[in-house]
Order: structure tokens, then sequence, then C-alpha cells
């Protein structure tokens, strides 16, 4: 199994049993070469609005040995059975990062969490993350909240104004070192994830932060079958929030531990694992 440049592979100076393929333009160019011993990883998130990309993605699932996508979502994007049928829905894997695992937490009073907010909201101001209710919630109860974002272009563009709503809310927009800053992420207590919709699942930020032993309250939780203690399924209104919230502070020690062993579950050893397995099958089918 290689990765390799797409010229490489078309002009056939390589000829591995699998490749593995991260854009569904490569994809095509491996199509129209003939060649379909690839695994497709769907990473495009942002071009799912555009018909000829869906299109792109589409072939490129077909023709596949088999595709793997981050959430039970894409089954929305792709109804048709021949099309599901080839997808993989596996979490994001990432490098575990030993000293984020050190990262120590004791008891906490609900009245001193602070909550963590992380993603990449829309660059053009529309709240696609629910920022502005995860702000609300956390002003409710009088408690701090950041927001980790990547880049600024959502707060420059929004109309909302998230200090004059919650004295207690900072923003951190500039600085991506702190996705993996295990003394930023240790002086957080909880990840608020009430986002709208969900295409790419968990990512390596999130999962960094689940790592320190941080529980989470989030929309999607449903999406993830071991996500018992360590992610609290919420719906988007403040009653639901709450709920959820008060779950995480009555079962906290156990909370923290079970974050933690959600994310040691996902890191690319165990992900890639599965997916060899998958492409060994494949392999002895073929040549029985």
């Amino acid at each position: 199994v290689v990765e390799a440049d797409i010229n490489d592979v078309t002009s056939q100076q390589l000829d591995p049993d699998f490749f593995l393929v991260y854009k569904a333009a490569d994809a095509i160019s491996l199509i129209n070469c003939g060649i379909k011993n690839y695994v497709f990883f769907i990473n495009e998130f942002n071009n799912t609005e555009d018909d000829h990309y869906i299109l792109n993605c589409k072939e490129a699932i077909l023709n596949s040995a088999f595709s793997v996508c981050r959430s039970l979502d894409w089954f929305l994007v792709f109804r048709e059975e021949k099309v599901q049928r080839k997808l993989l829905c596996r979490s994001w894997g990432y490098t575990l990062n030993s000293s984020l695992m050190s990262v120590s937490r004791g008891k906490v009073k609900p009245s001193e969490i602070n909550f963590l907010c992380l993603g990449q909201n829309s660059k053009s101001g529309e709240d696609d993350l629910n920022y502005e209710l995860a702000n609300e919630f956390a002003s409710k109860f009088g408690l701090p909240i950041t927001f980790l974002n990547f880049g600024c272009e959502y707060f420059a563009n929004t109309s909302y104004q998230f200090f004059s709503k919650n004295k207690n809310c900072r923003i951190e927009c500039s600085s991506p070192n702190l996705f993996e800053s295990t003394e930023f992420l240790s002086k957080h207590d909880v990840i608020l994830d009430l986002r709208s919709h969900n295409l790419e699942g968990l990512n390596t930020p999130y999962l960094n932060a689940m790592a320190t032993g941080m529980p989470a309250i989030s929309t999607i939780a449903k999406t993830f079958g071991d996500r018992d203690g360590a992610i609290y399924h919420c719906n988007t209104n403040l009653a639901s929030i709450t709920s959820a919230f008060q779950k995480v502070i009555q079962n906290w020690d156990n909370s923290v531990k079970l974050s933690r062993e959600f994310a040691i579950k996902r890191n690319w050893f165990e992900i890639c694992k599965i997916i060899i397995n998958f492409l060994h099958k494949i392999k002895n089918a073929k040549s029985t």
C-alpha cells in the first residue's frame, strides 16, 4: 500500500497492490487510466455544495476498492445502496501525543468549569458551528468559554457581539499551536460541540483535547457507538445542553477516563490496522 504522486501512478511507474487517494479529482485521473486498485479517503469537506465535486466523489467511490468517510452523515449525501456498500465509516485517525495523556484532571466544581469550542467556523460569518449558542449557554451560568478557531475570518465577518453577550468569553484565532498545547488544553474542562452538520467527524484538534481527559457535550454524539461517558449527546437548545452538562459533572471522574480511552482508540495505528485488514481480505479474495 503506498501514498504516491498521482503522475507517478498514472504513468505506471509504480505497481503496488493498492493506492491511497485523498482527492476526488485524483481518483478520476486513476479511473481514466483504467486504475481501480485504490482506497479513496473523503477529505474535501468544503466542496459538498459543488454538484460537480459530488459527481466526481460518487464516481471515485464506486470505482474504488472501498472508500473511507469520517461521518455517518455521508450516507445522507450518497443515498444509493451501491454507493453506500463501498463506504467504510471510520473516525479520523491522529498521531497520539503522549504528553497530552499526562494532563492531570482532579475534581471540578460546576461553577469553575471552563468550556472550549474548537474548529473552523464559516469564513463568511455564517455560524455553522453554533458558536453563538455555545456563548449564550456559558453566559447563562456565568462560565468562561474559549473559541479556538482556525483563522479569524469568521469573527471579522459576523455581526454577533461575543464579548457583550458574555464577559467571560475568549477568542483565539491566530495561534494554531494552541490546538496541541498541553498548557492551554489543561486549562479547559469540557468541549462544547454544537455544530449543525457533521461531515468531518472528529478531527485531530478535537481528539487531542479528548486525549487530555476532556469530555465533550455534542450534537453529533449519537454517531459514535462507543461514546458513552466520553461524549454526551445534546440538541441545539439550552435545556438539552444543560441536561448534558449535569451528566458530565455527575460522572466527572469516569468521563475523564473514558475520554482518554475514546481518543486512544482513534490513533492512526488502530485505524490503519482496520484498513489493512480490509485490504488483505480483498487481495486474498482476488487470488482465490
